[in-house]
């Protein structure tokens, strides 16, 4: 499918009809391989999408789809539930149940993953100005070993969603315990401005 788009810009067939024709297809088969929001994002950069087009292009042709509901639905129905629920968690593993009964199995939000139901989340609690738990920042894991520096920190981003650069610079300090608090920080803040303009591009 992506060559067939690439050949279609080489011969200059290419037309908008077309370009939605195949972000459809890329969407409809990643809902049914159960594919989360990122992955298919990435095939649709991959098929020659440009990264600002990308996401408005997925919440389109999602919504449409009825693979998804729009943002605007999705947080309606996150702070109506924390509403009715009348939601103050006392530790961090609260949250995260939270964020995961949201944006997985029986009960979730159509098109919600876990780092924007955790975006929801904090959203909602600042408005009702609610401090939420803080997570203990965690030693690393074996499994990480022989993936490297940068792996390692950005496989953690990925499964603490939306960390803070302190927390990232924790976790730093875990991996490289030599390594002084400030030039830990320095590296949190490179590895945040990835993480927020990545999430930033899927949002435009």
């Amino acid at each position: 499918m992506i060559f067939r788009y690439l050949k279609s810009i080489i011969t200059g067939e290419t037309t908008k009809m077309t370009q939605i024709q195949i972000v459809t297809e890329i969407i409809n088969k990643g809902f049914e391989a159960g594919k989360q929001e990122d992955e298919i994002i990435v095939e649709m950069i991959e098929a020659g999408i440009t990264y600002k087009s990308a996401g408005k292009l997925y919440n389109k042709i999602a919504c449409d789809k009825g693979h998804i509901i729009s943002r605007a639905e999705r947080k309606k129905a996150v702070w109506k539930i924390l509403d009715e629920e009348k939601f103050v968690p006392t530790r961090y593993e609260q949250v995260e149940s939270m964020a995961v009964r949201f944006s997985e199995g029986v009960g979730s939000i159509a098109g919600l993953d876990r780092v924007n139901a955790f975006r929801l989340i904090k959203a909602w609690a600042v408005l009702n100005k609610i401090e939420l738990p803080k997570r203990v920042p965690a030693g690393p894991k074996k499994h990480l070993i022989g993936v490297g520096f940068r792996g390692a920190v950005m496989t953690w981003m990925l499964a603490h969603a939306a960390p803070t650069v302190e927390e990232i610079a924790a976790y730093i300090g875990e991996l490289q315990k030599k390594s002084s608090s400030e030039k830990n920080m320095q590296k949190a803040k490179k590895f945040y401005e990835y993480y927020t303009f990545s999430n930033a591009v899927k949002r435009a």
